[in-house]
């Protein structure tokens, strides 16, 4: 009896030993921790009508980001999640995420897509082609930013890849996203000559004739494509002496010749209008700044327009 006691507990005591020996084997193997994607913004070369989207996102620019497996597996991913931006001491904005969204927890590395696009919308549910409109009064902040149509991807480009960490003090890999504007941005300026003085001006209004204000919109790749729906467009009213100008976006298209283009209407009722001429088409191209400047006094007297990327002004010329 006392031998087989003795079996019993050696047993007992070899169970114990693998036991503690698995446990060591376990504590001594690396853990996966998840990693969090940090996504901060810039944008290409922008120039914007009271510095609204300028060198960065305005405050109330919402954005919307898709993140998915390259290899088009759809067991993870994060479509359309809603993000605001704040813009930190180093001057870098951050994008703050409605869901915190996170790289794949997988034991090998993994590429992911990350696409975004502002303003947010939504029911952009899928990756596909929507219709964006821009608004028809953009005399308001607000008008112009939910007209400013951008498309942003990492800087470095697609895939991102994402080297899977054993290291639980890792718990953010930050990618920055670089936007760029898709929509044409017209600015007219307002240069009254005798008889008409620049005070009589302030209180004006001045409007976009007749332009499409819908295009389609891809986000698989940020192209867009025909437009539609034309109408009137408010750029603005003329509030002060010292800024004389308004600037509104519209997706890019041709304006043909003999077409209406700007109407200015005064207070006192007096309206000035200006068509292109009848030879001379206009085609405004996503990403470009199309600057008019127009004279007029007792009557219209003269436009002329320069076009230059979101960045600057470059030679300009008669219509």
């Amino acid at each position: 009896m006392k031998r087989f006691l003795t079996y019993i507990a050696l047993i007992l005591n070899l169970f114990a030993l693998q036991s503690c020996n698995n446990e060591e084997n376990l504590s001594s193997e690396p853990k996966l921790s998840n990693v969090a994607i940090g996504l901060t913004s810039e944008i290409v070369g922008s120039r914007a009508n009271n510095n609204l989207q300028g060198t960065s996102l305005d405050p109330s620019t919402e954005i919307g980001v898709y993140v998915l497996k390259s290899d088009g597996v759809m067991d993870y991913g994060y479509p359309n999640v809603y993000c605001t931006h704040e813009s930190t001491i180093s001057g870098t904005d951050s994008l703050v995420q409605s869901t915190q969204m996170y790289f794949p927890l997988a034991n090998h590395s993994v590429d992911v897509d990350i696409r975004a696009y502002a303003p947010f919308e939504s029911s952009y549910a899928r990756l596909q082609s929507y219709t964006f409109s821009v608004q028809t009064d953009q005399s308001t902040s607000e008008g112009y930013i939910k007209s400013d149509l951008m498309y942003g991807i990492p800087k470095n480009g697609n895939p991102v890849h994402h080297v899977i960490s054993h290291d639980p003090a890792q718990k953010v890999q930050n990618v920055p996203l670089l936007f760029n504007h898709l929509l044409s941005k017209l600015t007219l300026i307002l240069q009254p000559v005798a008889p008409l003085s620049t005070e009589a001006v302030v209180g004006a209004q001045v409007f976009l004739k007749e332009v499409d204000t819908q295009v389609s919109f891809n986000l698989v790749d940020g192209t867009i494509g025909e437009t539609t729906e034309p109408n009137d467009i408010l750029l603005g009213d003329i509030v002060s002496v010292t800024n004389l100008s308004v600037s509104a976006l519209v997706p890019p298209q041709i304006v043909a010749g003999n077409s209406k283009l700007f109407e200015v209407r005064l207070v006192n009722g007096d309206v000035y209008r200006y068509d292109l001429p009848e030879n001379t088409s206009l085609t405004l191209e996503g990403g470009k700044h199309y600057q008019f400047r127009m004279k007029f006094g007792a009557s219209l007297s003269e436009v002329t327009m320069s076009v230059a990327d979101w960045v600057g002004v470059a030679g300009e010329y008669t219509l």
